[in-house]
Order: C-alpha cells, then structure tokens, then sequence
C-alpha cells in the first residue's frame, strides 16, 4: 500500500490556478522598521568599537609618553668633575669671553640655576633668547631632560612674543616645533572664537 500516493499527486489537467498563487507574499507592515531598527544598531555598535579601539589606542600612547617623560625628569645633568689640581701655578687671566653666536651654556653652568639666573637677567634680550634656546636644545638632546627643556622654550616663546610663533627654524628641536605649532594654533582658535561671537 503506498502512503506517500497523497504528496506525490501532481496537478489535474484542466484546473487553472488562481491569480492570487502567482504573487508575492506581502511583507509585514512592521517587519520593515524592525529590519533597519536591528541593522542601523549593528552599525553604530560596530562603529562605536572601532572608534573606542583608536580613543584606546591613542590614551595608551600618551600615557607611554608621558611615563617616559617622568621616568627621565628624575635625572638632573650633573657637571663633569674637574680633575684635581696637585700644584698651585700662577696663571694669567682668561680673556672674556667674545659676544659670538656659539654655544655659551656649558655643563656647569646647567648645574648651577643661580648662576644661570643671573646670567640670563643681565644679558640683553637677544642673548637672553641665544641662551634659553641653547640651554633646552642641551637638556633635550644631552640629558633627556623633556620638563626642563619645555620650561626654557617657554620662557624662550614669551620672551620673543607673538612676532616669532610662526617661523619655523631648522635648527629647533622638535619639542621647540612642536611648542610653536600648538601656540599658532591656539590663537588662530582664539581669534575664530572672537569672530563667531562678533557675528552672533
């Protein structure tokens, strides 16, 4: 006895089908909205990952700077120990030193802030500029010492003003670039802000 006789009958010959078998099931008036509902939240989702992955990512590269920047601001430059004078011999006075524009800050005078001080308050501007300069590039490029040499190209940026923001030199040191770079910016920002609120 076949009992599959039932699903395996075709179509009767003669019998039309009605018109409503050839259309297309209608979609549910809600089903439209539930689709763009789940899939917009799975964009935004996987949008919000990948921006917090690169937020992540950048926090931990500042933090790793700025671990280092400590870690290097605990060593202080120390001045090389003069050798010890075993006999007492008369020498002549040394010639002070020629106003030039070579490097005048040496160790020894970095290991002393007094020292340092003084000089800086009793030379002229432009020198007072030459040595501040030349004291952050030694602090940076010598010693490592990044706080000590933001602290000279500050007082150098204050002390030459607006006027010097923008020239770049290709002798700064990148921290010195880097300090006039975000200076420009920040006034341009200011002055953007003073527009908006004149116009408002």
């Amino acid at each position: 006895m076949d009992t599959h006789s039932d699903r395996d009958e075709g179509l009767l010959d003669g019998q039309e089908l009605p018109c409503e078998a050839w259309l297309s099931p209608q979609v549910p008036a809600g089903l439209k909205d539930s689709l763009l509902y789940r899939t917009t939240a799975g964009v935004r989702t996987r949008t919000r990952r990948r921006r917090a992955l690169v937020v992540g990512g950048l926090v931990a590269a500042y933090a790793a700077g700025l671990t280092t920047a400590f870690a290097l601001a605990g060593r202080a430059p120390q001045a090389p120990q003069e050798p010890l004078v075993s006999s007492v011999e008369p020498q002549e006075a040394a010639p002070p030193p020629a106003e030039s524009g070579q490097d005048e800050v040496t160790p020894a005078l970095l290991g002393d802030p007094e020292g340092f001080t003084l000089l800086l308050v009793n030379s002229p501007v432009e020198k007072q500029a030459r040595l501040l300069k030349s004291a952050g590039d030694k602090y940076l490029n010598d010693y490592g010492d990044i706080q000590l040499a933001l602290n000279c190209y500050r007082r150098l940026l204050a002390l030459q003003g607006a006027a010097n923001e923008e020239t770049a030199d290709s002798s700064d040191t990148w921290l010195l670039r880097s300090l006039k770079q975000a200076r420009v910016l920040d006034s341009q920002e200011k002055l953007e802000d003073s527009n908006a609120q004149e116009t408002l």
